[in-house]
C-alpha cells in the first residue's frame, strides 16, 4: 500500500482537504465539472436494443425488449436491476422509485405510444439495467442510458386475423393469428430527463479551512459520505425541474440552491446535445 493510500485510509478528510482547497478532486477533475460521458451502442436484435453507458467510473448497460401484450393497464415500462456486486442492489432502490415516478407521469413518453395499431394489443418495454461498476450517484448514467436507448426503439406494426363468424369480444386470442410487420415507427419521445447531483462539503477536521461550504458537482462515493448535504435535480426542457431532493445536516441557502440548479440546467443542455448526436449516428438498425 502506497503512502498516499495509507493517508487516504487513515485520514480521508485530510486527504480530500488537500485537493479541495485547490478546487479539484483527487483524479484532477475540477469540483465544478461533471464526469465525462461515453455512450456506446450494444447488441441490437429484433425487438431488443442495448446501450453501454460510461460516466466516469460508473459503467452500466441498459437493455430494452419490446413484449407484445393484450391491451391492459400495466406500466409502459418495466424495470429490472442487476449488479456484479449484489450488495449494491439495495442502493438501487431509490433509482427504481425515481424511474417509476418518471414513468407514471409520462415524462419519457406518453403511454399511448406503446399501443398497437390493432386496438386489442399493446407493447411493454422491459428494461434491464446492469451495473458493472459504480462510484457516486448512478442516476445520471441510468437516465442518459435510457434516453439513448429510447432513441433507438422501433415499434413494429401489429395486426390480427379476426374470425368473421364471431364478434371480437367473443373471441379468444390465438397467437398464431397475430401478425407482426417488418414496418416500424419511431418511439415519439416527450422529454429526455437529465439528473445532476451536488455535495456540500465542510471540513470536519478544520472547520475554518473553507470560509463557506464548497459545492461539488457530481461527487464520487467516498466524498458523498464525507459531505454535509446532498442536492439532487432532474431537469427537462425549458429549464423545468421535475424532481429535486435535499438531505443532510447543513441548511441550503437560496444562493447555493440557485447555483446548483443553474449548473444542473447547463448539464441538461450538454447531455441533450450528446444524446442528439448519438441518436443521429445510431438511428438506423
Amino acid at each position: 500500500m502506497t503512502s498516499t493510500a495509507v493517508f487516504k485510509k487513515s485520514d480521508p478528510i485530510g486527504y480530500y482537504d488537500q485537493y479541495l482547497l485547490e478546487g479539484v478532486l483527487p483524479d484532477g477533475r475540477n469540483v465544478k465539472d461533471y464526469r465525462p460521458i461515453c455512450i456506446n451502442p450494444g447488441t441490437n436484435w429484433r425487438q431488443q436494443r442495448a446501450v453501454v453507458m460510461e460516466h466516469g467510473k460508473v459503467i452500466i448497460s441498459v437493455t430494452g425488449k419490446l413484449v407484445l401484450q393484450r391491451d391492459n393497464d400495466s406500466p409502459a415500462l418495466k424495470f429490472k436491476f442487476k449488479s456484479e456486486d449484489p450488495k449494491k442492489l439495495d442502493s438501487l432502490k431509490s433509482v427504481a422509485e425515481t424511474l417509476k415516478y418518471l414513468e407514471k407521469n409520462n415524462i419519457f413518453f406518453d403511454k399511448n405510444e406503446v399501443k398497437a395499431e390493432e386496438e386489442a394489443f399493446r407493447w411493454q418495454l422491459k428494461i434491464t439495467i446492469t451495473v458493472f461498476n459504480a462510484d457516486g450517484h448512478i442516476m445520471d448514467a441510468v437516465l442518459i442510458g435510457l434516453n439513448a436507448l429510447f432513441a433507438q426503439i422501433e415499434i413494429p406494426q401489429v395486426g390480427y386475423n379476426w374470425l368473421k363468424t364471431l364478434e371480437r369480444n367473443e373471441q379468444t386470442i390465438d397467437v398464431k393469428r397475430v401478425e407482426i410487420s417488418d414496418k416500424t415507427r419511431k418511439l415519439n419521445i416527450a422529454e429526455t430527463p437529465v439528473y445532476s447531483s451536488f455535495a456540500l462539503y465542510q471540513s470536519k477536521n478544520n472547520p475554518d479551512t473553507f470560509k463557506e461550504p464548497l459545492l461539488i458537482v457530481d461527487p464520487p462515493s467516498e466524498l458523498i459520505e464525507l459531505s454535509s448535504s446532498i442536492l439532487e435535480f432532474i431537469h427537462i426542457s425549458n429549464g423545468r425541474i421535475v424532481f429535486s431532493n435535499i438531505y443532510g445536516k447543513v441548511v441550503i441557502t437560496p444562493e447555493i440552491y440557485e447555483d446548483a440548479a443553474q449548473r444542473s440546467a447547463e448539464h441538461y443542455l450538454h447531455v441533450s446535445e450528446s444524446l442528439r448526436k448519438y441518436a443521429e449516428e445510431h438511428s438506423k438498425n
